[in-house]
């Protein structure tokens, strides 16, 4: 099913090529990229994207409806995120930001979310409760069927491709909240975290070495940052009384996009790998959610 501007379309799409046009005449290799991210801040939950230095800033999407979760392709062409536009349960959606179509991805009475691109452009991993549980399924673009990678009697979600597009981190509540890793197959399941804590939100770092995640293992919510296998773990946000969540990496790994309630809302900040320098680069009124940084090559 599509839709187009000018047509009944459930969700309407502000073109953003002005945006990525003037990123393009920059090199590759120096390109900032972009970082899109999900906000209240016009009234319900909507799709922006901003440059890293918060001095540009685009919305997305304009709806009644709550858009969640915002991937760009590896091209940069088109967007997936989650929509509760019909039925009020939450499906996956395509928009091309070159035109302005919108395409239904999946079709159910349950809730499909946090997808995100294939390193390869042609699958989009997410996480559905189909089965009751969350669980993390993969979507081929191509033929347009979707397979479970997970099957168990806990939650998983919040699925992430590794730069190579061999593995997948996701997070699952058995018991509590880990970050666990797989093979593409579903095979090879490990728990990277296993702290009394729980721990959330992974994020490859750009050569598949490192994996920064999420933790409130010391009391508030932090960043961390670990060995793609699990090892030494470093803690890189100290913020007493805040929570700081939903790690993102820049191009070449120095530096990482996070949420913080440091100034009191949920705004997006971006700090050095190591930690230093965090700067907050969102204003608004509302709150930002679950951003992710996209730049050419990134995947």
């Amino acid at each position: 099913m599509m839709w187009h501007l000018g047509s009944k379309n459930i969700i309407r799409i502000v073109i953003i090529g002005m945006l990525l046009l003037s990123f393009a005449a920059v090199r590759a290799q120096d390109n900032p990229g972009l970082i899109t991210f999900m906000s209240d801040q016009s009234g319900n939950w909507e799709i922006y994207v901003m440059s890293p230095d918060g001095l540009h800033i685009q919305q997305v999407t304009n709806n009644d409806y709550d858009d969640y979760y915002p991937s760009l392709s590896p091209d940069g062409t088109q967007m997936v995120f989650a929509a509760n536009a019909d039925s009020g349960d939450y499906d996956l959606f395509v928009a091309d930001l070159n035109t302005g179509s919108i395409s239904q991805l999946t079709f159910n009475d349950f809730d499909d979310w946090y997808p995100m691109w294939s390193p390869d452009g042609t699958q989009i991993v997410y996480a559905s409760n189909e089965d009751s549980d969350f669980d993390i399924y993969v979507l081929d673009l191509g033929s347009g069927s979707s397979s479970a990678l997970t099957a168990t009697d806990a939650n998983e979600w919040s699925p992430v491709w590794s730069p190579d597009g061999e593995h997948i981190a996701f997070v699952s509540d058995q018991p509590d909240y880990e970050v666990y890793v797989m093979d593409i197959d579903g095979g090879n399941v490990r728990n990277l975290t296993e702290t009394p804590g729980d721990d959330s939100d992974p994020a490859w770092s750009p050569d598949g070495e490192r994996i920064a995640f999420a933790s409130d293992r010391d009391g508030d919510i932090e960043i961390y940052v670990m060995n793609a296998n699990g090892g030494s773990v470093e803690q890189i946000t100290s913020n007493k009384g805040a929570d700081d969540r939903y790690p993102t990496w820049g191009p070449r790994g120095e530096q990482i996009a996070y949420i913080s309630t440091e100034n009191g809302d949920n705004d997006l900040y971006i700090m050095n790998a190591d930690g230093s320098g965090a700067t907050r680069i969102s204003v608004t009124d509302g709150e930002d959610w679950a951003p992710w940084w996209w730049w050419p090559g990134e995947q």
